[in-house]
Formats: C-alpha cells, sequence, structure tokens
C-alpha cells in the first residue's frame, strides 16, 4: 500500500522503510515509430522513491496488462513496463486507498485507451470504450508478430498498421438511441367485459370437445401362453 497520507498532492512518495529504489515521477512520452523505447525522454519531475516489493508488484500487474495484447514476458514486454512504470507509480501517490497492482494498472488502461483512440480515429469509435475494441483489433491483426514495436507510437505510425487495425475492429452491440414508447391503453375491463370473454373461451373448448372424435374402448384379452 501507498505510504502517501500525509501529503496526498506532493511530488514525491517515500516508503514505508528506509531503503527503496528512486524512479522519475511523471507519465509515458509519445515516441515516433522507430524510435529506441530506452532512450525515451523521461519527465522532469521530483523524484519518486518508493520499496522494492512496490516495484515488483507494479511491474507485475503491467507484465499481466501486456499479455493481453499478446505481449509475452521477452525484452519487448520490460521496455514497456519500464516505459509505463515512473507514471504508475506516481498515479498511485495520489491514490493510498488502492494497490499498487490496482493503480498500476489503471493508468495501464488510461494510457492505452488514450492511444486506441487515436489509432482507431474517435469518430469511428462513436463513443465505444477504445481499450476491448483495440486490444481484439491488435491480435486479430496480428499486431503481437507484425508491430509490437508499435504498441503506444503516437506520431508517424505506418498507414498500413492503422488500416490493418481499423479493420479488424470489431463492431459491439449498438449504442442505445432514445425513442418515444409506444402509447400503451390504460382502460380496464369491466367485469361484464371479463364475463364475456370467459364465455368466449369456455364455448371455444365445448365446441373443440364435441367435434372430438370419442375414445374406443375395445376389450383386452388376456390370455396365457404356454410352452
Amino acid at each position: 500500500m501507498w505510504d502517501g497520507s500525509e501529503s496526498r498532492g506532493a511530488t514525491s512518495c517515500t516508503p514505508r522503510n528506509g531503503w527503496g529504489e528512486v524512479l522519475r515521477q511523471g507519465g509515458t512520452t509519445k515516441l515516433r515509430a522507430g524510435s529506441d523505447r530506452e532512450q525515451a525522454d523521461q519527465p522532469d519531475h521530483a523524484s519518486l522513491t518508493i520499496t522494492e516489493a512496490e516495484g515488483a508488484s507494479a511491474r507485475a500487474a503491467l507484465r499481466t496488462f501486456l499479455e493481453g495484447f499478446g505481449i509475452g514476458a521477452d525484452h519487448r514486454c520490460d521496455v514497456l513496463v519500464e516505459r509505463l512504470l515512473p507514471g504508475a507509480l506516481a498515479a498511485g501517490c495520489n491514490q493510498p486507498e488502492a494497490s499498487v497492482a490496482e493503480c498500476a494498472t489503471r493508468y495501464a488502461e488510461q494510457e492505452f485507451e488514450t492511444w486506441l483512440t487515436h489509432v482507431l480515429d474517435a469518430d469511428r469509435l462513436a463513443g465505444q470504450p477504445a481499450l476491448p475494441i483495440g486490444r481484439a483489433a491488435f491480435l486479430a491483426c496480428g499486431g503481437p508478430a507484425a508491430w509490437p514495436e508499435l504498441l503506444l507510437v503516437h506520431e508517424g505510425l505506418p498507414e498500413e498498421f492503422v488500416a490493418a487495425m481499423r479493420a479488424a475492429a470489431p463492431v459491439l452491440c449498438p449504442i442505445p438511441t432514445p425513442g418515444a414508447m409506444v402509447a400503451q391503453s390504460l382502460e380496464s375491463w369491466s367485469v361484464a367485459d371479463a364475463e364475456r370473454a370467459v364465455a368466449e373461451v369456455v364455448d371455444a373448448n365445448l365446441a373443440w370437445l364435441t367435434h372430438a372424435r370419442p375414445l374406443i374402448a375395445a376389450p383386452i384379452r388376456l390370455t396365457r401362453t404356454t410352452s
């Protein structure tokens, strides 16, 4: 859990014990396609100190999130995790009631939601959530094998990748549109109407029973066979 209750709006987060690792507080940077993620510029903010356990928990949550995009535990996954980690931990400092893993996952979801809205086009999404649609599209178009380096890249995306993502994007349930309800009759039946309806049902059943073929009772002879 976070130890940030004393100064929720502060720019640093101090661990419970005196030992920890120092990261730069802030979010991700908007990379160009083909740029080296490990050389991405880090934001200029106050240093963020976390415990070893907190860092491990946040990294595990981010790896689990990336597995949903088909990114396994390899070098590319580690680079993305380290890129998302500072912003995830900084976001957690302002949410001391939430766990490190919850904050890291929520931060990753927000970053990918923003990126996928850019890739899929907000007008095409028409208010639908970009994260589940974009995850399905990335997997369907072979993104984990063909374009893993383009995750979270905002500028200079290849047209082929954008076209493939938009073509593979599934259509979710239609968004409900408001409309006028059909007018309903509120008139109640009178006793006479109810009796008449019951009489019609009884008459119809009696007519059916009258014209139905009667059951034929044929005698059954029981005989004992001898061998």
